[in-house]
């Protein structure tokens, strides 16, 4: 690879896809901008559509970073009794709200 305007390399890797918008997740190796070089030790993950970066895998090794993005929170009974919650009540302001009037010109 040549060019100093190619900041990034893309691989296809094994990747959860994102856990925001669901997307596919790419590996990319960073590259030096002067001389278009792939930096050895500079892979991260991210998710094209969303834009997501994983910040903590900046500058580590391919596997570390793959590692990094298939990471996940476990969400604790709490966690999920809350998303429930928040789901029904978007939900009902959705219906409140978006739906009224629609279809009337």
């Amino acid at each position: 690879m040549t060019g100093k305007t190619q900041a990034l390399l893309p691989v296809t890797p094994e990747l959860l896809p994102c856990p925001f918008c669901g997307g596919p997740a790419e590996l990319r190796q960073d590259v030096n901008y002067q001389t278009g070089e792939p930096l050895n030790a500079a892979w991260f993950a991210i998710c094209s559509p969303c834009d997501l970066i994983r910040d903590q895998a900046w500058s580590v090794p391919r596997d570390t970073a793959i590692e990094q993005w298939n990471t996940r929170a476990a969400l604790t009974p709490s966690a999920l009794s809350d998303l429930q919650r928040l789901g029904q009540e978007y939900d009902g302001a959705s219906a409140l709200s978006g739906d009224a009037g629609e279809g009337e010109a």
